[in-house]
């Protein structure tokens, strides 16, 4: 339950009675008796209080022994032992009263320093503390209290007893009946407003709260589904939000291919995608398992054999001849021959990823001269006097430390036979999917 609401349910439906109605000797100044500078313990039927009843155990009726909270005299509810007092106020049954006392406690003991107190009227009672650390006679820290009760009848009598042992009690003065707004605070000036709130009138929010979206008193115009300000019946209502699907407020959009689809859509953009993600875009996996435009100089070129097959099988056997592994002759015609591949794609794969040449047995024996050229005629590589079996000397498809470019290039080689001749090589070589 929203008890703010509540509350305010009952000050409307309760007259708040009001300050001027007043308790009698609710300053309990005037008396029988004068405690003058320090005390009196009065007992249980006494009445030398005007319109003070002590109703069981005893009390402290304190003069100047401390500092009261109004006037110059106060109780404390413990004498020899816990007391209890009452005091009777004028009411009107059915009406909601607010009684408000100051509170606070002997500090003179070294019992426990947290007062309780009691208070009690018809089937209202509440339970109040003080804690009397660091106080004292002359600085009591007075604290106001408000108490409420419904009267039943044309008298209600009010009964605060201490809930502590011993001679130091809770202490009270200073009662009166006040005036609650409805936000329960005394001498407020919160009111309800138009739309049913406690607020003060100068609150921005004051009539606020129950204005339609175009400002209207309890109006009924609503924001729509579009974020129009309408009334439900318009024929315009969560009609200026249709997204491409038609539906109201959707977020459906027609995406790069012209589908109507939801952003987070796994198909958004993806039904006219070529294989490199471009939309509309006319790249396609070759026969090598690459993307790429049909127009690329690589297209079918990254997988081809020594034979340029691609996705062939042929490969270099130890004769330096390119063959079929299954081929009568692979291995078995070592003849005097000096292979050259037309193309190699260093890649990074491990597989042909130098430009080396390959002989049979008892051909050649050394490399005299190896130099390769691009098309235009700028020496890219050189390596001079090295042996076949030197795999560092081939050249990687790189110049100046970065991949070349995919395209023929030139080479010049020179090779030194098992009989002190010299053999001279000239022609293109395919650098095929460079640097990936």
């Amino acid at each position: 339950m929203n008890w703010k609401l509540f509350t305010c349910f009952i000050l409307l439906v309760m007259p708040v009675a009001l300050a001027g109605q007043g308790v009698v000797n609710g300053s309990v100044e005037q008396a029988t008796q004068n405690p003058g500078s320090s005390f009196i313990r009065l007992f249980a039927g006494d009445r030398s209080v005007t319109n003070w009843t002590v109703e069981s155990g005893s009390i402290d009726y304190i003069g100047t022994y401390w500092t009261a909270a109004d006037g110059r005299r106060s109780f404390d509810m413990n004498g020899t032992e816990p007391g209890s007092v009452s005091t009777v106020i004028n009411t009107t049954a059915g009406e909601q009263y607010y009684l408000q006392f100051a509170f606070a406690g002997n500090p003179n003991c070294d019992d426990t320093p947290v007062k309780e107190l009691l208070v009690i009227a018809n089937d209202s009672s509440r339970t109040y503390r003080f804690d009397v650390t660091g106080k004292g006679s002359q600085n009591m820290g007075w604290r106001e209290e408000v108490f409420s009760f419904v009267a039943s009848s044309n008298q209600t009598r009010v009964t605060f007893t201490s809930q502590n042992p011993g001679h130091c009690g809770p202490a009270i003065d200073d009662l009166k009946l006040v005036e609650v707004d409805c936000a329960g605070t005394v001498n407020g000036s919160a009111i309800l407003d138009d739309c049913g709130v406690c607020l003060e009138p100068e609150d921005p929010a004051f009539n606020q709260s129950c204005t339609d979206c175009a400002g209207t008193l309890n109006g009924t115009a609503v924001v729509d589904e579009c974020g129009e300000c309408l009334e439900p019946t318009d024929s315009a209502f969560n009609q200026s939000c249709l997204d491409c699907a038609g539906t109201v407020n959707g977020s459906a959009v027609v995406d790069d291919c012209g589908e109507c689809l939801e952003p987070t859509d796994p198909a958004f953009n993806q039904g006219c995608l070529d294989c490199a993600g471009t939309v509309n875009g006319s790249a396609v996996v070759d026969d090598c398992g690459e993307c790429l435009e049909p127009s690329d100089s690589t297209f079918n070129q990254s997988c081809v054999d020594c034979a340029g097959t691609p996705n062939g099988t042929a490969q270099i056997d130890d004769c330096g001849i390119c063959l079929e592994r299954n081929d009568p002759e692979f291995e078995t015609n070592c003849e005097e021959s000096i292979y050259i591949p037309s193309s190699f794609s260093p890649n990074g794969d491990e597989v042909n990823d130098v430009f080396d040449i390959f002989k049979g047995n008892g051909v050649a024996v050394r490399i005299a001269e190896y130099r390769i050229y691009s098309r235009w005629g700028e020496l890219i590589y050189q390596a001079q006097d090295f042996d076949f079996a030197d795999a560092d000397k081939w050249w990687n498809g790189t110049f100046r430390g970065k991949p070349v470019d995919s395209n023929p290039y030139v080479y010049f080689v020179e090779v030194v036979t098992a009989n002190g001749s010299t053999q001279t090589f000239r022609g293109e070589v395919m650098v095929v999917n460079p640097g990936k």
